[in-house]
């Protein structure tokens, strides 16, 4: 003999399952790529008119902090970038070329070694600002650290050996799962919290770094010779050297970082 439900009873089940698959889904992270282009003059100044690229590194960071990635498309207006975001629980800003200097009101100086991606600074500027509008948390790498920065009104410096040519070396020949120079962690934050050190030594790919850092953030590390290397807000991770390259060569250290910035999309 069959026996009827109360359709009540019947949707109270249907939303308590709905409810617990929400709570144990892992969070979907939108990771920005690189764009080249598809044209013979190597003209990258039309979004949409490239291939966009991301490094397996990446992926792999994300998955082994219990993140979802998602490779995000080369948009060019804030509605359809907006409406990609609300998808997201989170974004990663990866790491690539030079930020333009154009972006924090200054022009290429002499003999410094900047080159740019139009495209990208365009595409990457929009999902930044607009990640901030939206209060997403944010994860931000190397090119995207500086970028943010910029993002929320500091600047950079243009070019390390030409500004600051007595810096402890920034651009490494080693491979990622290598530190080649301590940075300093400061006391109270959250990458000091989550490390458990005042001191740990980084990779390090890049020629430009933060030098007037933006307001809202705070300075989270440095190297000995004075160079911001990590800077916190509320639901933004920032850092200057590249945790995705020491997981993928199997060195953990710096993944519980990025976990917890995983944990934060939750």
């Amino acid at each position: 003999m069959s026996r009827s439900f109360p359709k009540v009873a019947i949707l109270s089940v249907l939303l308590a399952l709905s409810f617990s698959s929400c709570s144990t889904r892992k969070p979907l992270i939108g990771v920005t790529p690189g764009y080249s282009s598809s044209s013979d003059d190597g003209n990258v100044g039309y979004v949409y008119n490239g291939t966009a690229r991301l490094l397996g590194t990446y992926i792999e960071t994300v998955i082994r902090a219990g993140g979802v990635p998602v490779i995000l498309p080369a948009v060019k207006d804030s509605a359809s970038c907006a409406e990609i975001l609300s998808r997201l629980d989170g974004v990663m800003i990866s790491g690539g070329e030079d930020v333009n200097p154009a972006y924090y009101g200054e022009d290429i100086i002499e003999n410094a070694r900047v080159g740019v991606n139009a495209q990208r600074d365009t595409v990457d500027m929009l999902i930044a600002r607009t990640a901030l509008a939206m209060k997403k948390p944010i994860f931000a790498i190397c090119r995207g650290f500086q970028l943010l920065n910029v993002a929320m009104g500091g600047s950079l410096y243009q070019d390390l050996p030409t500004q600051m040519p007595d810096n402890v070396g920034h651009s490494q020949r080693e491979p990622g799962n290598v530190g080649t120079h301590k940075i300093n962690i400061r006391k109270g934050s959250t990458l000091r919290k989550i490390m458990g050190t005042d001191t740990l030594w980084v990779n390090s790919y890049h020629h430009q770094g933060v030098k007037d850092l933006a307001k809202g953030v705070k300075v989270t590390a440095t190297t000995d010779d004075g160079l911001i290397e990590g800077y916190e807000g509320k639901n933004i991770y920032a850092v200057q050297f590249h945790p995705e390259k020491a997981v993928d060569l199997g060195n953990m250290t710096l993944l519980p970082y990025v976990e917890d910035f995983v944990s934060k999309c939750r």
